[in-house]
């Protein structure tokens, strides 16, 4: 995931536009998997650059974003295989669940759910952490700082309450001496900071500065 705070912000969406490498790294799908499951309209990111408010991105921005409702259905794919779902059988599964509800994974209805859901897996804790985690995912455990609401930087990562998005954290980040310097610039807390921080170092793969804290 690429990290230039000068590109140029031009992503305005109000249901979302986040880019597949954020969708990836939330959902611990591999982006090749994820282009391949995008392309096959498995999993599929149905906005385009070209549809978004004023583009004018350089050429290596993605051709296509999620909206939120994309965003919940990968997560939903992978809550799917992290409980034990095979890989081969997820396009049935996922057939069979939009066939009960084709906003399963966002409204998580519990009725449709229950009946449509694969055998096996327990769907009461599909639901629960589902709604638990939210759009944060496997990394819920940020959202005491970190959140992602509608119409905030088209959905993207940002500091609770604040509307600074969490990717300038990490951008201007160079190491646990900048904490404070960053916190200053942007009249943010240290904590407040860090935390950003470690979740921009999560969803990029990256050990944060302290594993047992970052969980």
């Amino acid at each position: 995931m690429s990290c230039d705070p000068g590109e140029p912000e031009y992503r305005m969406h109000e249901h979302g536009a986040l880019p597949p490498e954020l969708v990836a790294g939330i959902s611990g799908i591999e982006p090749e998997q994820l282009e391949c499951w995008r392309a096959e309209g498995l999993l599929p990111a149905t906005l385009s650059k070209a549809e978004l408010v004023g583009a004018f991105g350089d050429e290596d921005d993605p051709d296509w974003f999620y909206t939120f409702d994309d965003h919940a259905r990968v997560l939903g794919a992978a809550k799917l295989l992290e409980m034990g779902l095979p890989e081969a059988e997820l396009p049935a599964a996922l057939t069979r669940l939009d066939d009960a509800c084709m906003r399963w994974a966002v409204d998580l209805p519990l009725l449709q759910i229950s009946e449509a859901f694969p055998d096996g897996l327990d769907y009461k804790r599909f639901i629960a952490e589902r709604k638990h985690e939210d759009r944060l995912g496997r990394f819920y455990r940020y959202a005491d700082v970190v959140e992602m609401v509608d119409e905030i930087r088209d959905g993207m990562p940002n500091i609770r309450g604040t509307r600074m998005d969490t990717y300038t954290m990490i951008c201007s980040y160079g190491d646990e001496s900048d904490i404070e310097r960053i916190a200053r610039d942007y009249l943010l807390t240290p904590y407040q900071v860090r935390r950003a921080v470690w979740f921009e170092q999560a969803v990029r793969g990256i050990e944060a500065a302290d594993a047992s804290d970052a969980g």
